[in-house]
């Protein structure tokens, strides 16, 4: 894909979807690909959101600055935001290839 190409999200259906895979795949202890694909589905709605409160909003950004903006534009309460933070981090040790341990 070329630099200047347009990101577009996926369809809310394809959204619906991936939600649906995540829990077939947590169902059969396919934990961590169950959590990536939720989280793709999370962050592809949670831009099609902001988009539709804050039209002219640069959504395609981070994780982190993605769930700043959902809280800031108060599309989430304070405890989604907390809660999210440190899913975000949890998701990245999975993406990343890093051993998560509780105490982290």
């Amino acid at each position: 894909m070329r630099e200047d190409e347009a990101f577009e999200d996926i369809p809310m259906a394809e959204v619906r979807a991936r939600i649906d895979e995540a829990k077939e795949l947590n169902n059969t202890k396919f934990r961590e690909a169950a959590l990536l694909t939720a989280w793709s589905a999370f962050e592809s709605a949670a831009r099609t959101l902001l988009r539709a409160e804050q039209p002219t909003l640069k959504v395609r950004t981070t994780s982190t600055v993605l769930i700043k903006q959902l809280f800031g534009y108060g599309i989430i309460a304070r405890t989604d935001y907390d809660w999210l933070r440190k899913a975000t981090n949890f998701r990245s040790y999975v993406a990343h290839g890093f051993e998560h341990k509780p105490n982290q």
